[in-house]
């Protein structure tokens, strides 16, 4: 099995009803969770989507963060990405709906 296909975000596109899979993009310390859930939002972003449901409450808190206050994610590890995603957030024409979600496991 090829560990490397399991670092990264998935990214379902509803209209062609497929799924690509981002590279979180890290090493080392920065390959975690923590980055490929932010990196799966940007990929939709960069995408031209502008309905984005995601699992993860904290990425959203990060996202909103970074937005009302930058000063305190300067030294954050993944700010950088963050500050792609609202960039791509603030040049959007459209607006951009950010959902939690739950994750519902099929018994």
């Amino acid at each position: 099995m090829d560990l490397s296909l399991l670092d990264g975000a998935e990214v379902y596109h509803p209209q062609s009803d497929k799924i690509t899979t981002e590279n979180s993009g890290g090493t080392r310390i920065n390959k975690t969770i923590n980055r490929a859930e932010p990196k799966g939002i940007a990929a939709a972003l960069i995408n031209g989507h502008i309905y984005i449901a995601t699992d993860s409450a904290g990425e959203l808190w990060q996202i909103r963060n970074i937005i009302l206050y930058p000063q305190r994610m300067k030294r954050h590890k993944h700010a950088k990405l963050l500050k792609t995603i609202v960039h791509h957030i603030q040049l959007s024409k459209d607006t951009i709906h950010l959902y939690k979600v739950k994750l519902v496991l099929a018994s």
